[in-house]
């Protein structure tokens, strides 16, 4: 065989490596399996990127105890399938909540009167959510101190209005630096992929995993589970 032959040989099996190494990447799933017996309450959380999701084929696919629905994202982007998916969530009879994506760099008030009137006469039987990340987050030059103040002004304003607890989202590191000293009252739904989730606070939800895959949803959809047991989650529920 020639130089040139080997050459192009070598160039044909580098390509189709560097395929299975990326295909690879993306569809393994991102995130750990959880032991369902001791964490036997799951739920899932939804946003425009999950694509279309039909509930009832969810329904009879696998049995979901809650969703939260992403509602909207700063002072003014609300999320493309949030009618959507409302609406089909309720009519399948499933516990809905909802969040907001906070932005650092954006009015902490303009942001809580904008998810107000996204989820306005809807119902939700799980208590707010406010997302802290600094993934996809512009914050400037603004001191984390001041963020952290800020995403205060949101929950008291949005407490306020609806007279409803917050859960605040983040992950460790979010935690850590915008949440743990000013904002550690508030329950937290932590994104962790360790099995053993390092804050201090009674963590109350639990994302374990970016890139959940059911046939009844066209895209990845984030898995959670609650911290507690039947009887906690029947009693959570009645708060």
């Amino acid at each position: 065989m020639s130089n040139k032959k080997i050459r192009f040989l070598f160039l044909i099996i580098l390509v189709l490596f560097l395929y299975f190494i990326n295909n690879k990447k993306e569809e393994s799933p991102n995130g750990i399996h959880i032991d369902s017996d001791h964490y036997p309450i799951h739920g899932i959380d939804l946003s425009e990127y999950s694509g279309n999701v039909n509930f009832s084929n969810l329904k009879n696919e696998v049995d979901i105890d809650f969703v939260y629905l992403r509602a909207s994202a700063g002072k003014n982007y609300k999320d493309k399938n949030l009618e959507r998916n409302y609406k089909n969530a309720i009519s399948n009879e499933y516990l809905v909540g909802f969040y907001h994506y906070y932005r650092f760099n954006e009015d902490p008030i303009k942001q809580a009167d904008f998810f107000l009137s996204c989820i306005k006469n809807k119902q939700n039987t799980l208590p707010y959510v406010i997302d802290v990340e600094d993934w996809g987050n512009k914050s400037g030059n603004k001191p984390k101190k001041e963020i952290s103040k800020e995403i205060e002004l949101y929950i008291k304003h949005v407490k306020e209005k609806t007279n409803s607890e917050i859960i605040i989202y983040t992950n460790e590191s979010g935690y850590n630096t915008y949440v743990s000293e000013k904002l550690d009252e508030f329950e937290i739904w932590i994104c962790s992929f360790k099995r053993d989730v390092k804050i201090n606070n009674h963590w109350l939800f639990w994302q374990y995993s970016h890139k959940g895959k059911y046939k009844a949803i066209e895209g990845w959809v984030d898995l959670n589970t609650f911290n507690g047991g039947e009887e906690e989650w029947k009693e959570f529920l009645k708060r």
